[in-house]
């Protein structure tokens, strides 16, 4: 069988989806290579104390519409999820009742639940009685009720349900009846397993026939055959390389692209079927896998839907398995995958709406239970004003940046840091008409007008996100424990610390930085005003923020421009402001979530909800524990039973410690050419709270110079003398802040020659400014890559001047030594290194043939 079969799986009564999940641990591993088994948990608490009891029907009265909700509800359970149609149901107890009833509903009533009806053609069910078929079927239908397929079992020693009741279920519908000697179980005997792998593999073989014919008919000029998707096929195989699956082509029906959720790991995968309508409609999404629970299930495909959430109507497929991956690896994803049945599953309100504090399947319960912080946390009891909460918030802001400023943090806290190609990305925030555009403008250099970001006098000319590449200067960290001392020019002579390379033409170096120009903030935006929240949310993937200021303070918070006028406002309240804004926003979200992260921690004393609740934002688990032991809490998990005694202030401290660490932060003064800059400028460098590098710019003029190409240095910079100045400036100084890994990779250690020409994305100029070829290939790398790592990507796309198998890989030594580099070393940043490979790349081919004509 060439492509899986999807199984829904429904437990029986007083059981749940884990413990269903382990008792069929040994059909699931026999099936593993033909199906992917989906096991869901039922509506219904039967326990108060024990969420492992669950019904699929409430009460045990003949209600036709208790069933119709429990199909209702698996309906939106598949809609909810975004999950691909399954092509078979799988019952047990009242959960094999229940599956017939369905198949039933599918074949008469398809409209009903269009979902459900997709694609289910078959079930295989143990221990069914046809109570629940008999609610749903129509009045005069007493002959043969299926067409579809199934398979129906019933044990001799069943006391629940005798034989000839799970006997006369198969008869009603059809369908085929084995007998097995065991009680009121799901057979798991080998000769019984055997006939349920058979079954299922005969069934999906035709269902997928079935599908095929479809396709042929003229569906098949879909996604499948989008030029758009395959390139996204293409990016995905590159990147990924053999940890991704992609099935598409004529003969596949819908596309579908597995990937492994942990590199050279078969256990869990997670599975995206891609619509007719793809991108407007989202992939529909799955985990499967041999080792893949249903709880750890539920909270991947809860934080992928989350993630859906932003990325409506824009191809999709690379930021969901990357955001899928990391939650896999944060979530402790191998405790999880190896005991599933170790933990009851979440119910689906609770993964798909962790916003909401009023869920009835919620963890724990409502009970009055007085002074039980787990009930009524310490902080949802504080009743501030707007006043008091935005003191606060910038209490914590101005304590997190001077801990910054003088114990910057050594690890590179961003989304996908898990080593690899770097693809550095700045999102420039600000009020509207600051000259956020212009600094884009300025700092990417476009070509052509499509490629400039649209520039007018009057807020909110920027909606929808622009996106460019830009120039920055290679350096180290910069020493940020003198806000008025920031990076010189280029060819400046101050003692600015610079990569540690063995030679100085390395140095000053352009490397492409992604630029990400969004919307204007206004105050209140963290509450949605000027549709704030959008704005924020494109702020994700930044790796560091640079707040761009009107220093000439002739505008409105709102980017009116009113001159002089006292309401003006003031640049260094500017700065705050909008800090305040996008701590706000992390810090109101968490807020709405707070009472369902205490009560979890009731039943599970160390429950990670609370550091998940970052990771929308690109923090991982290691970034929120740094947090919370720089906000002076205990170290993580014991600072997990402290939440419900937190207090508002405890809160903003954490979310301001977090703010700065996922989000360093550089202060670019724009509109210096203006006369009352200097004065702004001067004041704002004096102020105490504030605790950011500064760098004056005038991105209009930098803009008109890139425009009319004439280059050379402006009037504003000469006023500022030789301190840093400008956009480059400025881009260069949020490098520094998180810093990446940067190596130069060289095809001979005596020449030190390039080993691939730099291509058109890098943006970088062909020859250095002495006109001489530059030094080594630049690659820019995420902290902590290792050495087979930094081949691969220099195998792949934006740099692919390398090729073939890694054999060998050796580096300059301080002393012009050469030293062979072990595959999983990790590289330092500087490094000049010679890759040996099996093949050489078309580049060095075609130079190494130059070279051959010329002597």
């Amino acid at each position: 069988m060439s492509r899986t079969v999807r199984l829904l799986c429904l437990h029986g009564r007083c059981q749940c989806a884990s413990v269903f999940c382990h008792r069929l641990e040994y059909l699931t591993r026999r099936l593993n290579r033909f199906a992917s088994m989906r096991f869901v948990d039922a509506p219904h608490i039967l326990a108060d104390d024990d969420e492992g009891k669950r019904a699929w029907v409430c009460n045990a009265t003949n209600d036709r519409e208790e069933v119709y909700r429990a199909i209702a509800y698996l309906e939106e359970h598949l809609a909810q999820t975004n999950a691909p149609s399954f092509d078979g149901v799988l019952g047990f107890s009242e959960g094999a009742s229940l599956a017939v009833a369905i198949l039933y509903v599918v074949q008469h009533n398809p409209s009903k639940f269009p979902l459900l009806a997709t694609r289910l053609r078959f079930a295989v069910v143990a221990g069914g009685a046809s109570k629940y078929l008999e609610r749903v079927k129509h009045e005069n239908d007493d002959g043969k009720m299926l067409s579809l397929p199934s398979l129906h079992f019933g044990g001799e020693a069943d006391e629940a349900v005798p034989i000839a009741t799970s006997r006369e279920l198969a008869v009603k519908v059809g369908g085929e009846f084995v007998a097995h000697k065991q009680s009121h179980v799901f057979p798991v005997k080998r000769a019984e397993v055997d006939r349920i792998v058979d079954f299922i593999v005969n069934q999906g073989d035709q269902n997928h026939k079935a599908m095929d014919a479809v396709a042929k008919r003229g569906l098949q000029n879909t996604a499948a055959d989008d030029v758009e998707l395959l390139e996204e096929f293409d990016a995905l195989t590159a990147i990924f390389a053999e940890d991704v699956e992609v099935h598409a082509g004529d003969n596949v029906f819908p596309p579908v692209v597995r990937v492994r959720l942990k590199s050279d790991d078969s256990s869990a995968f997670l599975r995206a079927e891609i619509p007719c309508e793809y991108p407007t409609a989202p992939p529909r999404l799955d985990v499967e896998g041999p080792s893949a629970g249903p709880a750890f299930c539920n909270r991947i495909l809860g934080v992928l839907n989350n993630e859906l959430r932003d990325l409506a109507g824009i191809p999709c497929l690379f930021q969901l398995t990357s955001v899928a991956r990391e939650a896999a690896l944060e979530e402790g994803a191998d405790d999880d995958m190896a005991s599933p049945a170790s933990a009851p599953a979440p119910s689906i309100d609770e993964v798909h709406d962790p916003s909401s504090i009023d869920d009835d399947n919620e963890i724990g319960d409502d009970r009055d239970d007085g002074d039980d912080l787990f009930a009524h946390p310490a902080l949802l009891s504080e009743t501030l004003t707007d006043q008091e909460e935005d003191a606060m918030a910038r209490e914590a802001l101005e304590r997190a940046a001077a801990a910054f400023s003088t114990n910057p943090p050594s690890e590179f806290y961003a989304r996908g840091s898990s080593g690899g190609r770097c693809d550095f990305t700045v999102g420039l925030v600000g009020k509207p008409s600051a000259g956020k555009s212009t600094f884009f403008n300025a700092a990417t250099e476009p070509t052509s007008e499509a490629e400039e970001a649209k520039v007018a006098a009057y807020p909110f000319t920027t909606i929808d996100p622009n996106i460019g590449v830009g120039q920055c200067a290679l350096r180290t960290s910069l020493d940020i424990s003198s806000r008025s001392s920031s990076i010189p020019n280029e060819g400046a002579s101050a003692g600015v610390p610079r990569l540690a390379v063995p030679s100085k033409r390395f140095h000053g170096r352009p490397m492409p930085v992604i630029i990400k120009d969004v919307a204007g903030l206004v105050p209140g935006a963290c509450k949605g005003k000027g549709k704030g929240n959008q704005f924020l949310n494109d702020l994700c993937d930044a790796h560091a923020l640079i707040v761009v200021i009107d220093a000439s303070g002739t505008a409105t918070n709102d980017g009116v421009s009113v001159g002089s006028d006292e309401s003006a406002s003031n640049p260094s309240e500017d700065i705050k402001w909008l800090l305040v804004e996008v701590h706000m926003w992390i810090y109101g979200n968490l807020l709405a979530k707070w009472a369902t992260i205490c009560r979890r921690l009731r039943h599970r004393p160390h429950d990670d909800k609370f550091l998940l609740c970052f990771t929308g934002y690109g923090c991982s688990g290691d970034l929120v524990k740094a947090a919370l032991l720089r906000a002076g809490m205990p170290r993580w998990p014991k600072a997990a039973e402290e939440l419900p005694s937190w207090t508002a202030r405890d809160l903003h401290a954490v979310v301001a410690q977090v703010v700065h660490l996922r989000f360093p932060i550089v202060a670019a003064c724009n509109k210096c050419d203006i006369a009352s800059a200097s004065t702004h400028l001067a004041a704002l460098r004096e102020d105490p709270s504030l605790h950011y590098p500064t760098i004056p710019c005038c991105a209009l003029e930098e803009w008109t110079a890139v425009k009319s190409k004439s280059g050379g240095v402006n009037a504003a910079h000469r006023q500022f003398g030789v301190e840093a100045f400008g956009v480059r400036a400025a881009l260069s100084t949020a490098v520094s802040l998180r810093e990446p890994t940067i190596i130069f990779v060289v095809s001979d250690h005596d020449t030190q020659h390039a080993a691939g020409a730099p291509t058109p994305a890098s943006r970088c100029p062909p020859q250095a400014p002495d006109g001489s070829p530059w030094l080594g290939s630049a690659v820019m790398l995420i902290p902590g890559t290792t050495t087979e790592d930094a081949f691969k990507a220099c195998c792949r796309p934006p740099y692919n001047f390398l090729d073939g198998e890694l054999v060998r890989a050796e580096e300059s030594t301080s002393d012009g030594k050469r030293r062979v580099m072990a595959r999983d070393e990790i590289l330092r940043n500087g490094s000049v290194i010679r890759f040996a490979s099996t093949k050489k790349s078309r580049w060095q081919q075609q130079q190494q043939h130059r070279q051959t004509m010329a002597e």
